[in-house]
């Protein structure tokens, strides 16, 4: 990369003139605010300078050698004998002091004085700066040659944070110069291991001390140049030679540090407290105002995005973030001095400001010429590669010269400001000129007081008034203070935007303070804008807002200032009826937001809304346009990700291309996420395109080396791969038609979740940023495993149906994902467990899979079937076969259509089986370089995702993730332990990881859930074996069959003890005794029964006879563990009879899992079989406690959650077992692929013989069986969807349609009077808000409860924000008081002939829109719900709906009627325009 035949001449005159730019850049414009220090660190350090610092009379210079009386040390006593604070180190004072003392004696100004300071400490600061850029090209040169030198250097010279910081005489430019001079002395020691540069470096490294103690990391890069290997890199890291290098540099930093801060080597303490006190206030432990900006803002990630989009400009930041990366790349690779030392330095400083809770970007500086050299090098390199064709090379100069070209824009822009009047020396000039003498201005506490006495006018001219917004007060306080402060003023005066941006930060401790900027910028207290004074960065016409940068980065040179005019004086009531919404919020004087806080903070209506769910409407209100649409986006989200899910997915027959759109999905939506829930992005439509182009960029583009071998593979696996495109297709298509037979989104019975899915959903795609607003709690956020709902409303928006067509898409869709994944994922198991190769059979496998996993029902409806006597089947029966819970299957979910957490979760949750099965069968080419990294960026991110579409899967996530890994290092022979402590670490690892992917989800959850409580009760074992009973009995007769085929085995070799009786005995005898001992402790007259000693014995014979058989003699040290186990077994039968049932179960699988450790099918199948029964076992002794607890629901949640996950594990072991009885039955021998059977050489060999016959005629026997359970579960989905289909309300249409709300037109139900609710006018109104609305406005609608009433309708239906919707759901997500209040205050609303009352409620809630419908006409509750006192008590009273119509014209307007339905806006409140437009007065 070197330029050794550039001209000496010419590299000197180049290094001149880019010297020349950036000095001339840096001291254009520096008294750019007239003298007035409008920078209050600089004029802290002025003061400093003029006050404390000065040189003794020569009879008085004892003084200096006593610290707390010398006029040297900045932190000598007050007067009242205090040490003074000071917060940075004494080197740049006595910089400025010597050179003001020389330059005074050359001009005769006294530079020493306060005034004159920053006249010689901001060229200084300018000349330092320059000289920053000059070590950064040598550094540059050195390392990566002169090309990138020089770029460095242009880059550096245009850098806006550098250029900025350098017309203040702060301490950042000063600590950065010596972190680059410290840098380049340690390549030189690196380099030449010579002592001297080793002296440089530590006399770098104490200067900077000496500066600001914050670059204590420069240690690093010293420390590794000193003790870095000389020559082979075979020898000791640590040598003599670099210990002395080490200390030669700790003594030149002592000795520097000594001569510029002597006073904290003389006098430490002062020293100390001050360094501390600034890592208290920098850590947030301290409460500072000025840091209550970075409240809520993500550590890191605050830094970066300022940074990126600010203070390098976003192309040079984005390029400085793409060398940093291949910095790290490299120094992985090949250790060069120059990439380990800037990325030392670049990591230690970052990781050290990260976890800051002050996160000003100055902050940043020090590492800014590292950052850029690493971008410069990174650009040279990708333009000068040879191996590039022309045209790539051409685009890569360009993409040079873009940045380049980019980042000098944004320097000329910003420098725009420097050429303007600072906007708070023109504020002041227009006071003068424009407001009269003796009118009370008021100022904000921590913020600079206007006027500045620009004209030599008195200070007293105008008086005064101080607001201390920053004080605690609680919110009646507060506003009394307001209303007293405001009734003084006569002009309000924003001198910057610092305290009207940082208090809306903390809702909870400033909600009436947060309340009166947003009525104050609207005009709505009585003042209005009569003056906006702005100096934003401007290049020609293009002026860059740059309000979202960090506080320290525009309230200093350009900050923004307001004047406000008083021109209405408002009552104490009108302004309490403006700030009521804001008084009725809760109060915390605390820094973090408190857990209880479930807010948003402001009122819906101000929150940013998206505006684009639904925009391809008038194409897809069509369902088959829709339906092509839709299908498309599922597409191009499955090719964005689909090399990396062939690549990750292998070695399976069909490469996971039945997972590719999960993969697509799960990717993409997080990107997209993240982005929104950082406020780095948005959550509209152009971010979703957005993050589509880099995730496939990322995947076609970062995998190019892998595509040829994939797609050959792809060519070659084309017939499995065809299938698994037709699985996908076939579960999409079946159960959208379903859809499309009966597409209602509410049911009259039965209810169902669809009208919270709807609202949901809807609301999450309205929502621009993360969290999500609740639409069912108005002004709070969704306190729930929101992340699948998101993921669907991710793919509304990407295609824009409307709503109540996306959701039937969206079932659909999760049908066609869990056929494709349980098609690859039973394939994928079977051929490896029984060696298949031929496609026809890897093909029927996934066929089967799909089948018991999708299509297959329990056996409720053959109970049915058998008990009526009759083909119909009651679909809903089958779903609550458990007593007092939910015992819901995929089929039944599908076909019910709930798209809720439990099922959004399911194609993600195979998706990680997918991936940790992957993980079993690695090829060996994958075992080190890329693949493990992607295989745990891909697991952590499924996990994570997981655990944020559904939290009840996390338990088995983490468990199910460490039992594969800890499968996979079992494999090792040599130290199995130590491997499994890596497996161990491995699994922690990516739990961290994946936690710390959804920081903001986890940050923002609370969960009201209070730990697991023992159970009362158990499931029944007959209903237990009627939801599981198909794959228990496949499994079972499996078991049965390889039984057999074991002991003939074992006969054919002579073994006279195939089985070991006394291990049977043992186990006999230790249940039952367990059996005895709870049976005479509870009572044997109520708890002795035939059928518990059964189920002890046939227990304990399965153990017994079972897990020797399945061990075949390798696991004997869990020989003595049996009967221990045995007592448990007989102890839980009599109280938890399936318990006790399931410890076989257990046990036996848990062998059969460790005894097949090393066959990845097979293994994975027990494991999963292990893993259900696992979860039998726990819900029967245990339960989540939730808000159901106590009453006779109490384990409904838990028995519905933790089932529905074991049916897929069950589905897919019972997969495996009968695709071997078809094989052992097809083949005409009992053979076991999967190496279970006790002597190899009888394994697959023609046998004959009685012993022969009967292994055949057990296996046909068997599979016999197994056909009969597959059919009997089949019989639900024949016999059960038709009931379900044949369910429609009056007008639901009567032709297939995907519209889910078209059952509103035409339909009614009756209240318990008799009286119909209509709910065609509903529909209206739904369209006309759907149409109408902007933003967010609150709506308000009857609170009637869940399910059969159809509460909230309306917002189900538009997402909008309601007051309160159903209280149940809102009972599991915040606490009850807030809900019992809003509970009542609605029906008041309703109910209320009061005005005023009605009118203060309205403004409480924020209320925009009021619906009159049936709903509230004709509702009948029942006591005591929402305060009703009577048996059968209206809802609404006539009166109260009548009141409605006497606010018209007053407080309200009536803007929709359609049938019996009616829509009121409430009148806002009126606002003054303003009379400045941003940037005039």
């Amino acid at each position: 990369m070197r330029n050794v035949l550039a001209p000496r001449a010419g590299w000197y005159i180049a290094v001149g003139a880019i010297l020349a730019l950036a000095l001339g850049l840096r001291l254009f414009g520096h008294n750019w605010d007239d003298g007035w220090y409008l920078h209050p660190d600089e004029r802290f350090i002025a003061i400093v300078v003029s006050d404390r610092i000065h040189v003794p009379s020569a009879g008085d210079l004892s003084v200096i050698f006593d610290p707390a009386r010398s006029p040297l040390n900045p932190r000598a006593n007050d007067a009242d004998g205090r040490p003074q604070s000071f917060a940075y180190g004494s080197l740049p004072l006595y910089v400025v002091a010597i050179v003001g003392w020389f330059a005074g004696h050359l001009t005769g100004v006294d530079y020493h004085a306060y005034r004159n300071v920053a006249a010689v400490g901001r060229p200084l600061t300018a000349l330092l700066d320059t000289a920053t850029v000059l070590l950064a090209m040598a550094f540059a040169a050195r390392v990566y040659g002169r090309a990138v030198a020089a770029l460095t250097g242009i880059l550096l010279a245009t850098s806006v944070i550098l250029i900025q910081l350098a017309h203040f005489f702060t301490t950042d430019t000063w600590i950065t110069f010596f972190a680059v001079a410290t840098l380049f002395a340690a390549l030189r020691l690196w380099e030449t291991r010579r002592l001297g540069w080793a002296m440089v470096a530590g006399a770098a490294v104490g200067a900077g001390l000496a500066t600001k103690v914050s670059v204590v990391t420069l240690l690093v890069p010293v420390l590794v140049a000193a003790l870095a290997p000389e020559g082979r890199p075979r020898r000791p890291f640590v040598e003599r030679s670099g210990v002395i290098h080490l200390g030669a540099a700790a003594v030149a930093a002592l000795l520097v540090f000594a001569v510029f801060e002597p006073y904290a080597l003389w006098r430490p303490g002062p020293f100390i407290e001050d360094a501390l006190t600034q890592w208290e206030i920098v850590s947030g432990r301290f409460d500072v105002p000025f840091t209550r900006q970075f409240v809520g803002t993500t550590r890191g990630v605050y830094q970066i995005d300022n940074l990126v989009r600010w203070g390098l400009g976003p192309l040079l930041g984005l390029a400085a973030i793409a060398g940093t990366l291949a910095a790290i790349r490299r120094t992985l690779r090949h250790r060069s001095p120059g990439d380990i030392l800037l990325v030392t330095w670049v990591v230690t400083y970052f990781a050290l400001v990260a976890t800051a809770e002050a996160k000003f970007l100055r902050y940043m500086a020090p590492i800014v010429p590292a950052l850029v050299i690493l971008a410069a090098a990174w650009l040279t390199d990708l333009a000068s590669r040879h191996e590039l064709h022309r045209w790539r090379r051409a685009v890569t100069w360009c993409l040079v010269g873009l940045v380049v070209l980019g980042t000098a824009a944004w320097a000329l822009a910003f420098e725009a400001i420097y050429t303007q009047t600072h906007p708070r020396v023109a504020a002041s000039e227009w006071i003068y000129r424009n407001i009269p003498p003796g009118a009370t201005l008021t100022a904000e506490y921590w913020d600079d007081a206007l006027p500045i006495p620009v004209t030599g006018q008195p200070p007293d001219t105008y008086r005064t008034l101080t607001l201390d917004l920053y004080a605690d007060r609680h919110n009646e306080s507060a506003f009394a203070y307001l209303v007293d402060q405001l009734a003084q003023a006569d002009y309000i005066v924003l001198s910057s935007d610092r305290l009207s941006a940082s208090i809306p930060r903390l809702p909870w401790r400033y909600p009436v303070y947060k309340q009166y900027y947003h009525l104050l910028d609207n005009g709505q207290l009585g003042f209005q804008l009569v003056y906006h004074g702005t100096n934003y960065p401007r290049l020609g016409p293009v002026t860059i807002v740059d309000e979202a940068a960090d506080e320290s980065f525009r309230v200093y040179d350009h900050p923004e200032v307001r004047i406000y005019k008083k021109v209405e004086r408002l009552s104490t009531e009108e302004l309490r009826d403006r700030f009521a919404w804001a008084l009725a919020q809760p109060w915390w004087p605390t820094r973090e937001r408190p857990d209880a806080y479930l807010l948003d903070g402001m009122p819906p209506g101000q929150r940013q809304a998206a505006q684009d769910l639904g925009w391809s409407a008038r194409l897809t209100r069509n369902s088959v346009a829709a339906t092509v649409v839709w299908l498309i986006a599922l597409a191009l989200l499955g090719l964005a990700t689909l090399p990396a899910t062939l690549l990750l997915l292998r070695a399976f027959p069909d490469l996971g291309w039945g997972l590719a759109r999960t993969v697509g999905l799960v990717a993409v939506g997080y990107l997209v996420w993240i982005g929104a829930s950082l406020g780095v992005s948005r959550f509209t439509l152009p971010w979703i395109i957005v993050a589509v182009v880099l995730t496939a960029f990322a995947s076609w583009g970062g995998l190019r080396g892998q595509l040829p071998p994939l797609l050959y593979e792809v060519r070659r696996r084309r017939p499995v791969i065809i299938a698994s495109e037709l699985a996908f297709l076939v579960g999409f298509g079946f159960f959208l038609f379903l859809r499309s037979l009966n597409p209602d989104l509410w049911h009259t019975y039965w209810g169902g979740e669809k009208p919270m899915e709807m609202a949901y959903i809807s609301a999450i795609g309205r929502s621009a940023t993360f969290p999500p607003y609740d639409p069912w709690f108005a002004g709070g956020v969704m306190n729930y495993y929101y992340y699948g709902f998101y993921l669907m409303a991710l793919l509304w928006k990407l295609t824009g149906v409307p709503p109540e067509i996306g959701f039937q898409l969206a079932a659909a869709t999760l049908a066609g994902l869990v056929t494709a994944a349980a098609f690859s994922l039973s394939a994928a198991l079977c051929s490896r467990a029984l060696r298949l190769e031929h496609p026809r059979a890897i093909v029927s496998c996934g066929v089967l899979g799909t089948v018991l996993l999708v299509a297959m029902g329990n056996l409720d409806a053959v109970g049915q079937i058998v008990a009526t006597r009759s083909l119909r089947v009651d679909y809903w029966q089958s779903s609550r076969v458990v007593d007092y819970a939910i015992t819901e299957f995929p089929y039944f979910s599908l076909l019910w259509a709930d798209v809720h957490p439990h099922l959004l979760a399911l194609p993600v949750m195979l998706l990680l089986l997918a991936l940790l099965y992957a993980w079993l069968l690695r090829p060996p080419d994958t075992r080190g370089g890329f693949w493990p990294w992607l295989w745990s960026g891909a697991a952590a991110l499924t996990g994570g995702s997981i655990a944020v579409i559904n939290s009840w899967d996390l338990p088995l996530t983490v468990l199910f993730t460490g039992a594969v890994l800890v499968t996979a290092a079992l494999r090792n022979k040599r130290r199995p332990w130590r491997t499994v402590g890596f497996a161990v670490l491995q699994c922690a690892a990516l739990v961290i990881v994946a936690r710390w992917l959804f920081e903001p989800f986890f940050s923002r959850f609370v969960v009201l859930v209070s730990g697991v409580a023992r159970t009362t009760e158990g499931t029944a074992l007959p209903q237990y074996l009627v939801h599981f009973g198909p794959f228990l009995g496949i499994v079972a007769l499996a078991g049965l069959t390889f039984a057999v085929r074991h002991y003939a085995v074992r006969a054919a070799a002579h073994d006279s003890a195939p089985v070991d009786m006394f291990v049977v005995l043992t186990t006999v005898v230790a249940a039952l005794a367990g059996y005895t001992i709870v049976v005479l402790v509870l009572g044997p007259l109520r708890w002795l029964s035939i059928g518990g000693i059964a189920i002890s014995l046939f227990g304990a014979a399965v153990m017994g006879f079972g897990v020797p058989l399945v061990s075949c003699g390798s696991l004997t040290a869990i020989r003595p563990v049996l009967p221990l186990l045995a007592v448990v077994a007989g102890g839980l039968a009599p109280v938890r009879p399936t318990a006790a049932v399931l410890i076989p179960a257990l046990a036996v699988s848990a062998a059969l899992w460790v005894r097949l450790r090393d066959r990845p099918g097979a293994g994975m199948a027990a494991l999963a079989l292990a893993a259900a029964v696992g979860i039998g076992f726990g819900v029967d002794l245990v339960y989540v406690v939730d808000d159901l607890s106590g009453s006779d629901w109490a384990r409904m949640n838990t028995v519905f959650k933790f089932y529905f996950e074991s049916w897929p594990l069950y589905a897919l072991a019972a997969t495996v077992a009968m695709a071997w009885l078809i094989r052992a039955v097809l083949s005409g021998t009992v053979s076991s692929p999967i190496g279970l059977i006790a002597h190899p050489k009888a394994r697959g060999r023609p046998q004959r013989g009685v012993e022969h016959t009967v292994q055949v005629l057990v296996a046909r026997a068997a599979l016999a069986g197994a056909v009969v359970l597959v059919l009997a579960g089949l019989a639900y989905p024949i016999f059960a969807t038709r009931t379900r289909l044949a369910e429609h309300m009056p007008g639901s249409p009567t032709t297939p349609t995907l519209d889910g709300l078209a059952w509103m037109r035409g339909s009614w139900i009756f209240n318990a009077a008799g009286q119909p609710i209509d709910f065609s006018g509903d529909y209206d109104a739904i369209r006309w808000l759907r149409e109408h609305t902007q933003g967010l406005p609150v709506i308000l609608e009857a609170s009637i409860g869940p399910y059969r009433g159809n509460g909230s309708r309306i917002a189900a239906a538009t997402g909008l924000p309601d007051v309160l919707g159903w209280d149940r759901h809102q009972r599991q997500q915040r606490p009850w008081p807030e809900i019992d209040e809003r509970l009542l205050d609605v029906r008041r609303i309703y109910t209320s002939t009061d005005v005023n009352e009605k009118r203060a409620l309205l403004h409480r809630y924020g209320v925009r829109y009021i619906i009159v419908g049936d709903v509230e006409r004709h509702t009948i509750i029942q006591a005591p719900f929402a305060g009703a006192t009577q048996p059968a008590e209206p809802y609404a009273s006539p009166e109260g709906l009548a009141a409605f119509d006497q606010m018209l014209g007053t407080d309200l307007r009536l803007v929709f009627e359609s049938g019996n339905t009616r829509i009121y806006e409430v009148l806002p409140v009126p606002s003054l325009p303003p009379l400045a437009s941003r940037g005039a007065s």
